[in-house]
């Protein structure tokens, strides 16, 4: 049987670091082989997402389209996943964008409310393409349990989070991403230059 999120939580009100993901251009490529080969793979990714979730403590807390709401207890088991997934992602041609941030929550018939959801759910929109996105709780949450030598996994963001100005993102870096590594990693060397670079 399976447990509702009231029991999986334990209490009403806590702090949970949220997963938002869903699959770049799903429209396009849904169109570009058919309904029936579409649905199979969509079942096959939340089959890997969902076997990747069950290494952590976690709740699937809804599936709407072809994207997940996760629940985790911590930020270093949501980041965990968000690089497993987006390196797996059941099949080659699909890619994922994932926001994830950490905060106070209500729980309530079985779901999840709050600001932080709503924070959460604009992060992963604040992108456009395949990577990772997260709040500066989750990289500072992250750092602080894995050590300093894991803020080489973040580089700064761009953009104002929609309604939520003054937020600061963090780009994962990720070697399985060709496209968005290649990307980010010049970008990452002059973060890591200015740095270094002696005060003025």
């Amino acid at each position: 049987m399976t447990r509702s999120l009231e029991d999986w939580a334990g209490v009403k009100h806590l702090s949970l670091t949220l997963v938002f993901t869903d699959i770049v251009s799903s429209t396009a490529l849904g169109q570009s082989i058919g309904d029936d080969r579409w649905i199979v793979d969509l079942a096959e990714h939340f089959r890997i997402g969902r076997k990747l979730a069950a290494e952590f403590d976690h709740h699937v807390v809804k599936v709407i389209g072809d994207a997940f709401m996760i629940a985790f207890r911590n930020s270093v088991e949501a980041v965990e996943f968000a690089l497993a997934f987006s390196k797996n992602t059941g099949r080659d041609y699909i890619g994922i964008r994932a926001g994830i941030h950490t905060g106070r929550v209500e729980i309530m018939d079985n779901d999840i409310y709050g600001l932080s959801v709503n924070k959460a759910a604009r992060i992963q929109s604040h992108s456009q393409r395949e990577g990772i996105l997260t709040s500066d709780p989750v990289k500072e949450d992250y750092v602080k349990a894995k050590g300093v030598i894991a803020r080489g996994l973040f580089f700064p963001a761009t953009g104002e989070v929609k309604n939520f100005a003054g937020t600061q993102l963090w780009q994962v870096l990720n070697a399985g991403l060709k496209s968005t590594y290649i990307a980010t990693y010049k970008q990452r060397k002059n973060v890591l230059k200015a740095m270094k670079a002696p005060a003025k």
